[in-house]
């Protein structure tokens, strides 16, 4: 799953639905499925990043704020899809590309939080995954 990140001392997780729709594809179980095409560009979900962004951008350069630390993140698309939710927390608490549960190669950047979209569904699963983790506030834009 591809995302964006920027490096930092303490790091802040994203995932929003920055597309609403997805192409669905048959599934006849006799092969792996294509991964996730998605569709409909969210404006509202690209404008809430872009906020983050800013914010933590104007928190690294106020070296008042939080001296001898710098905020970084890790963003990610839902694609308003349950698994892409899960996929993109996978790679934020393991630091790789593929899920490996209780593992975290990234173990010296603490992750601090995640933010998540509105939907319930993907922001309670979220957070009780991330609670079983000991990870704090899955928080929704």
């Amino acid at each position: 799953m591809d995302g964006i990140s920027q490096a930092g001392d303490v790091i802040i997780g994203v995932i929003l639905p920055l597309h609403l729709d997805i192409v669905y594809h048959h599934n006849t179980f006799t092969q792996r499925p294509p991964h996730t095409v998605c569709t409909k560009f969210s404006l509202e979900s690209y404008q809430q990043l872009q906020s983050v962004i800013f914010a933590i951008e104007e928190i690294n350069n106020n070296h008042e704020l939080l001296p001898n630390l710098t905020l970084g993140f890790q963003a990610y698309d839902s694609c308003i899809a349950v698994q892409n939710s899960l996929a993109g927390m996978s790679q934020m608490i393991t630091g790789q590309s593929k899920a490996i549960p209780n593992y975290r190669c990234l173990a010296d950047i603490p992750l601090s939080s995640v933010i998540a979209h509105s939907s319930s569904t993907h922001s309670v699963l979220m957070a009780h995954i991330l609670g079983i983790l000991r990870y704090p506030q899955v928080r929704y834009c």
